[in-house]
């Protein structure tokens, strides 16, 4: 009977255990997909800082401006336009 009862105790503070880390448990699942997350959305905004970073590179020569001038349909004083251009 002793036995028994130091089992049941013990199969107790075992289930106990269990029961209580459930919470922080969840919390910690939760904030590693958060993290994901996080961890992606930086990766995809650091891959449009790259982009901007070049584009801005070439927009800054005279001829990346010229370029972006042209696409905005500038031309130059008398310059006629050709075809397709």
């Amino acid at each position: 009977m002793r036995y028994g009862l130091i089992a049941l105790a013990l199969i107790g503070g075992v289930y106990a255990g269990f029961f209580n880390s459930r919470g922080p448990w969840a919390e910690y699942q939760k904030n590693q997909r958060r993290a994901a997350a996080q961890r992606a959305e930086m990766l995809k905004l650091e891959s449009k800082k790259a982009e901007l970073v070049q584009q801005t590179a070439r927009i800054e020569t005279p001829l990346g401006m010229e370029m972006e001038a042209r696409k905005a349909g500038f031309r130059k004083r008398g310059e006629v336009r050709i075809n397709g251009f």
